[in-house]
């Protein structure tokens, strides 16, 4: 987690030189490689509970979307976070925050890959699909589903 503060923190910095130095005005965005879910049915709950699972606080798996998207686009870090860098004593300065929150242009999404969740709370990995050299299976849903959630 201190691997990706500082990520994030070197994100903000960067945001902040191109926008001086740069002889146009730039976009700036930034593509994290989003973990998303997807409903197993069209139902409601199905939906609520694959959105809830996709934007979970994930502190010990680096492709939490709560790790990467929120500190950027909301300004902070969610609170289970905050409590999981105060237990383990890494230190977010406000400084860090203003940083980490540089205004972005744009967001891409690197997603490749879907679990299945329903309602019930079972969550299932993709099957089926072709998979990618590091055996992610490529799910074509989840190009659909992480756009609408966000």
């Amino acid at each position: 987690m201190l691997c990706a503060h500082h990520a994030l923190t070197a994100h903000g910095a960067a945001v902040s030189v191109i926008r001086e130095y740069a002889e146009t005005p730039p976009q700036v965005g930034f593509a994290p490689v989003g973990d998303v879910k997807i409903p197993a049915t069209d139902s409601d709950d199905d939906i609520k509970a694959a959105y809830e699972e996709t934007f979970r606080v994930m502190t010990r798996h680096y492709l939490g979307n709560a790790i990467w998207i929120d500190p950027i686009m909301k300004g902070e870090y969610e609170p289970e976070l905050m409590e999981f860098f105060e237990k383990n004593k890494i230190k977010i300065t406000k400084e860090d925050i203003r940083l980490i929150g540089e205004p972005v242009d744009f967001i891409g999404m690197n997603t490749y890959t879907a679990g299945t969740v329903c309602a019930a709370g079972s969550v299932s990995p993709a099957a089926g699909f072709e998979q990618t050299a590091m055996d992610w299976e490529i799910t074509p849903d989840a190009l659909y589903w992480l756009p609408r959630f966000l």
